[in-house]
């Protein structure tokens, strides 16, 4: 498997967000569900609608078919919880 994040057509950023990110939701995961949040519907929410510009443009790899055209209108609003530091939390809402 290639891990260069060009092969995959991935600004760096994103690329190091993808291996990171693993390693955060790891860590928060368990804390949000001590705080009593036990799914990611649990968790409030923000929606953009049609109207407006797309909330985040998602690169052709991780869309979920070849005919999306990758447009993402909600954005999941991790809360501060006991023990969930500030830099962990905006990392999993990235992620």
């Amino acid at each position: 498997m290639d891990t260069e994040s060009r092969a995959w057509g991935l600004d760096t950023h994103v690329w190091n967000s993808l291996w990171t990110g693993e390693v955060t939701m790891r860590k928060g995961v368990p804390l949000l569900r001590k705080a009593g949040y036990r799914s990611v519907e649990d968790l409030q929410r923000t929606k953009i609608s049609f109207g407006y510009d797309i909330y985040q443009q998602l690169p052709p790899v991780l869309r979920i078919s070849e005919t999306s055209i990758g447009e993402q209108r909600i954005c999941i609003l991790v809360l501060q919880v006991t023990g969930l530091t500030n830099k962990t939390r905006l990392h999993m809402q990235e992620y």
